[in-house]
Formats: structure tokens, C-alpha cells, sequence
């Protein structure tokens, strides 16, 4: 990849399983996930300061993304999955609360940092999208059960998501973390 202040694309593979690589919008950081010797006995989770900086092991997991001051990760830990939030830098982890949940195996925090968007199921159930207040909020659904893709936001503040429904061929909807 060619990141910020780069005239000419570099390596961006850490160790010898580099996975699920998320930038920084002004491309100067990176978290990703290794796995095989890197990763230790599962996968670990790494930041990275692309400025000729080391990358650091935050801890077990698989990172989904960052708060926008990327001063937290959001990182998948399990079995049983459930949602972490990792300090990067000083601190100490977040366990998320799971509420009605078996597993959360995705999450990605809004743009305005206080909300984060989880994709989860109840014992026996389909998985389906829940928005959860961070860092002590438990999961509250917003689309049917059934949900088959993961989402990014669809509108800048984050109030709308983008998911396809169950069954075939079924449309893209967007879905109001409000309702609606």
C-alpha cells in the first residue's frame, strides 16, 4: 500500500499471517490482525504507527476498527465471541457487555464514537444487527432477525446502515439505528 507521505507502495504484511488490516482515514496508522507464529496460540491483535514505528501487540483477538480517536480497538475474542474494547496505548481492556446475547462476532463503532454497531445473536437464534451505547450499554436490536452481511455506515453520522435481509435475491435496505 502507498500510505501518507509515501512516494511509492511498501509491504504492509507484519509477521507471516497478516489478516483483516483496518487504516486510519489519514493513513498514518493501521490495526490488523496476525495469525501462525505471530498470532500465538489464536490470532492477536497489532497497531501500527506507520511511521517507521514497530508495530505493537495489543492482545488476543481479531480488531475490527477503531474509535475515531483511535485511542480504543474493537476486537473479536472467543469462542464464546464476544466484543472487547483494547486500549491502544495505556489502559486497561473493556469486556462488552453481551445483555440478551450468546455472541457478538462483529462490531464497529459509529463516527460519533459513543455507539457501536454489533452483529449478534440470542441462544437459538438468527443473527441480526444491535446497537450498543459504549462502554457500558447492552445490545439493542434494530433489524429483523436474519441479517446475512456485515455493513459499514451508509450516512456520514451514522444513523443509517446498509443490510440485505434474509431470503433470495432480497434488496439492500437501509436501516435506522432509531427506528423507522
Amino acid at each position: 500500500g502507498r500510505m501518507a507521505g509515501d512516494s511509492v507502495e511498501r509491504d504492509l504484511s507484519w509477521l507471516d499471517g497478516t489478516l483483516t488490516p483496518k487504516l486510519s482515514d489519514d493513513g498514518t496508522k493501521m490495526l490488523f490482525q496476525e495469525w501462525g507464529e505471530g498470532g500465538g496460540g489464536r490470532s492477536s491483535a497489532y497497531f501500527w504507527k506507520l511511521d517507521g514505528s514497530t508495530p505493537v501487540r495489543l492482545g488476543e483477538g481479531t480488531p475490527w476498527n477503531a474509535t475515531p480517536d483511535w485511542k480504543w480497538a474493537v476486537c473479536l475474542v472467543g469462542p464464546p465471541y464476544r466484543l472487547r474494547l483494547v486500549p491502544i496505548g495505556a489502559g486497561d481492556v473493556k469486556e462488552l457487555p453481551l445483555g440478551s446475547l450468546s455472541e457478538a462476532t462483529w462490531g464497529i463503532i459509529c463516527p460519533d464514537g459513543k455507539r457501536m454497531l454489533v452483529i449478534g445473536a440470542e441462544a437459538g437464534r438468527p443473527q441480526r444487527f444491535f446497537m450498543q451505547d459504549l462502554p457500558d450499554g447492552v445490545p439493542r436490536p434494530f433489524t429483523p432477525e436474519g441479517i446475512s452481511i456485515y455493513s459499514y455506515p451508509t450516512s456520514p453520522d451514522g444513523r443509517l446502515w446498509t443490510a440485505r435481509p434474509p431470503g433470495p435475491r432480497a434488496p439492500y435496505l437501509l436501516y435506522s439505528i432509531d427506528g423507522g
